[in-house]
């Protein structure tokens, strides 16, 4: 059986998850897919913000990611976007982001 989202393991209710470190939350989901019988294959994502501009650092993103996914940096893909100034995203109140992961049973 899957796992409960992320809104479910790190509630943001939770003091204990205020100012937390997100590449620590992801390591500890791919501790628990791997503790389940998984590993990562693959990760595509899209960062949708108008400001700041990402495109300069999305290869050591991607690299930092692979790290913690404990995968090639190859297999993670990510991209970013904006909303050409529409919205809340493009009034700059927010960023969002749009991932996908491919898991193996190990």
């Amino acid at each position: 059986s899957g796992n409960k989202d992320i809104g479910w393991q790190f509630p943001d209710t939770d003091p204990k998850y205020k100012g937390a470190n997100s590449m620590e939350l992801l390591k500890q989901c791919v501790d628990k897919a791997k503790s389940n019988g998984y590993s990562v294959v693959n990760v595509s994502a899209v960062v949708i913000c108008q400001q700041p501009k990402l495109a300069p650092y999305l290869d050591e993103m991607s690299a930092s990611l692979a790290k913690v996914l404990q995968t090639d940096a190859s297999c993670v893909n990510l991209s970013a976007t904006t909303t050409e100034r529409l919205g809340a995203l493009g009034n700059g109140d927010g960023i969002a982001c749009q991932a996908q992961a491919l898991l193996r049973r190990i």
